[in-house]
């Protein structure tokens, strides 16, 4: 098993991901047309390793922040 692999295995790492790509899809769908278009394009698939970089960093006791892994992913694609 890899490490990405075993980390994928982290408590709660599932639906904060899970809420993460929802929190993504409106997003782009904000701002129809072209910017949408190509929005959704850019977050077709991905491993999402910003977000899970996120969830890592967050301290337990709090639940892991998702506007912070939506940004961090919205910035990574703004800039591919």
């Amino acid at each position: 098993m890899t490490v990405l692999a075993d980390l994928r295995e982290a408590p709660g790492l599932d639906g904060y991901l899970d809420d993460v790509e929802e929190a993504l899809q409106r997003a782009v769908h904000l701002h129809p047309g072209t910017a949408a278009e190509a929005g959704a394009e850019a977050l077709a698939g991905g491993k999402r390793l910003r977000p899970l970089l996120v969830f890592l960093a967050s301290p337990l006791e709090a639940a892991p922040p998702v506007a912070v892994g939506v940004a961090v992913e919205l910035v990574h694609m703004a800039t591919l």
